[in-house]
């Protein structure tokens, strides 16, 4: 490990970037200090926050061994992220979003995993709606492929869960966090690393709560924009024909769901014809799912975007569909 001998067990610093995430800060916290293999380092990143989260951290200072870090003006959550890898010299990062909560052997699970086979090491995690039951898990629609077919399969979809764990060398050799135009720059370090040689290896048993809320279930282009830079920036920056193709694939496939969702906006403004079609638009490239979709849309489109709706904007029927 470098920095250790052989038979030292590697240094985890867990890096949590916030803002405006002061109903969660509690919790989240409150998982870290149940962890069966305590964290070495917790870097709670303010990125900017409003409403004191950066306070409430502090007063875990007893209990959590947490250095908290106030950025003076909101940069972004990969910022926030950089901040905290550039001011660790922890051997392993693990990444946990404020309003998600970690089952009390996730630290302990993650690090038997990297100890086995040092890679980039994701979580099972389950989907959660406060007062509801749990859901099926987060990935179980995102089977981890054999390592041969990895990157191509991390470009169609993102399978790493967030709360990861990875080494820091890594995670720096490879450029670290870049910023996009809305979010994405977890999946764009994990395609970096992978394409980079290292292999993804997802954890057997749950270990981890995904809560969903109005704004996890929300969707809109600039997120598919974004995807869509991803992707773009990943073609610029590896000339490897098969990974090529599944970028192309990727990007018409989000082109797809771009016309799909402009579908159902249509539909709601009573368009049913410019409903229609964008829903036959979407039929090129899209997935099963996508075609299925928009066949709907196509057929009955106010109907279908009606259901669509309040599927999409209730999280406890997303936990259980």
């Amino acid at each position: 490990m470098g920095r250790q001998d052989l038979m030292a067990e590697p240094t985890i610093s867990v890096v949590i970037p916030v803002l405006n995430g002061a109903k969660y800060v509690d919790q989240a916290l409150g998982s870290l200090a149940m962890q069966r293999r305590h964290p070495d380092e917790v870097l709670f990143v303010d990125d900017g926050s409003s409403d004191g989260s950066a306070d409430i951290a502090e007063r875990w200072s007893a209990i959590l061994p947490i250095r908290v870090l106030r950025l003076t003006s909101n940069q972004g959550s990969w910022a926030a992220r950089n901040a905290a890898v550039d001011s660790t010299d922890a051997d392993l990062i693990a990444l946990l979003d404020i309003d998600d909560i970690w089952l009390p052997d996730h630290l302990a699970v993650l690090l038997a995993a990297y100890v086995e086979r040092p890679g980039l090491i994701t979580a099972n995690a389950m989907m959660w709606v406060e007062e509801q039951a749990l859901g099926r898990p987060w990935n179980a629609r995102r089977p981890v492929p054999p390592a041969s077919q990895q990157v191509e399969q991390l470009l169609l979809e993102n399978y790493v869960f967030t709360g990861s764990l990875f080494s820091r060398d890594l995670c720096r050799s490879v450029g670290g966090f870049r910023s996009f135009t809305l979010g994405c720059e977890d999946w764009d370090l994990w395609l970096r690393m992978v394409a980079a040689g290292t292999t993804v290896i997802r954890t057997d048993l749950p270990t981890a709560l995904y809560r969903l809320h109005d704004d996890s279930l929300s969707a809109n282009n600039s997120e598919l924009d974004s995807e869509i830079e991803v992707l773009e920036s990943f073609k610029r920056e590896h000339d490897n024909p098969r990974w090529h193709r599944a970028a192309d694939r990727a990007i018409r496939r989000r082109r797809a769901k771009q016309h799909l969702r402009a579908s159902y906006e249509a539909a709601r403004g009573g368009r049913s014809l410019a409903a229609r079609l964008h829903a036959m638009r979407s039929f090129q490239g899209a997935s099963r799912d996508g075609r299925i979709a928009a066949a709907a849309m196509t057929i009955l489109p106010v109907r279908a975007s009606a259901r669509r709706d309040v599927m999409r904007h209730n999280p406890a029927r997303a936990v259980h569909r």
